[in-house]
């Protein structure tokens, strides 16, 4: 199931992102905001995989493409888990980008993959892309981030919980 932000939502953030950038913030400082920057190098075991960090919704991951990225988001049940990339340059948005979100243990998985589309015309002029999978466990949910496309990146999780 997919959530998208009604039109007026998503018309609010973008003046919220314009009145950041007259007062003399940039778009980093917008996407960040008070989050701790994880610098997502650990060595976490998840499933039979290793993954850098535990991201959740204090912090962001910096990083760049082509390349990948394993991080692990806990939720306590139900709920949608949002991956939120910032392009802070966009040089190539190459052809291949998938996103994958596992349950705990690693028994299912939901995938997203840009089937070669245009991810820097699809962020659009905020230069942010968000992509959603729902997950139904409690626990620790490998997500993989992979992407041939060439750029440097900011990256966050927002984790919604859904209520029964």
């Amino acid at each position: 199931m997919r959530r998208e932000l009604p039109g007026r939502l998503r018309l609010v953030a973008l003046a919220l992102v314009g009145v950041a950038a007259l007062m003399g913030c940039d778009a980093r400082d917008v996407f960040v905001g008070d989050r701790d920057r994880d610098e997502c190098n650990g060595n976490w075991p998840v499933c039979t995989f290793r993954a850098g960090c535990n991201l959740n919704d204090r912090e962001y991951m910096e990083g760049s493409f082509p390349g990948s990225r394993r991080f692990i988001v806990e939720t306590n049940g139900e709920a949608i888990i949002r991956v939120v990339i910032l392009y802070l340059s966009q040089i190539s948005p190459g052809a291949d980008t998938e996103i994958h979100w596992y349950e705990p243990g690693c028994f299912e998985r939901y995938s997203y993959n840009s089937d070669g589309a245009d991810l820097f015309r699809e962020a659009g002029k905020t230069g942010i892309l968000e992509r959603e999978r729902e997950v139904f466990l409690a626990g620790d949910h490998l997500i993989e981030v992979f992407s041939d496309a060439v750029a440097d990146f900011l990256l966050k999780v927002e984790i919604a919980p859904i209520d029964e």
